[in-house]
């Protein structure tokens, strides 16, 4: 039985808590969208900061989003899952709980780093479907 998220937060609910990770890990959605183009997006920044710098700095300014701006966003609740130089990867849930991932690589330049940025569908359907793909 799927748990329905409440109207007023947007916490994931625990089929979508326990689903998630495994859906992020195996991302079905991922796979066919960019084949299609479709649910997934890419972009390349150049930044005159180190990749320690850089990657710390968009954990701090997803950790100050406000939830009005996460609404906005189209992100109500996110978690990051791994923040170090080489890589930051956050699982973005929607309110309905489909999940999406923002996944940003670095490296290092001669003037500071390069970071690549996808935000990508993880599925077909949201993660409080059980066994949803």
């Amino acid at each position: 039985v799927a748990l329905a998220p409440s109207a007023a937060n947007a916490d994931p609910s625990l089929v979508s808590t326990l689903q998630g990770p495994v859906q992020d890990a195996i991302a079905p959605g991922h796979w066919l969208g960019q084949f299609f183009g479709l649910n997934s997006r890419d972009e390349v920044w150049e930044f005159a900061a180190s990749p320690d710098e850089v990657s710390a700095s968009l954990v701090a300014v997803l950790d100050e989003l406000t939830p009005d701006r996460r609404t906005k966003l189209l992100i109500p609740e996110f978690k990051v899952a791994r923040a170090d130089a080489s890589r930051v990867h956050v699982l973005t849930w929607t309110k309905a709980e489909w999940l999406d991932s923002l996944d940003v690589t670095f490296a290092k330049t001669p003037t500071g780093c390069r970071a690549k940025a996808s935000f990508y569908a993880t599925g077909f359907f949201p993660t409080s479907l059980p066994f949803a793909p």
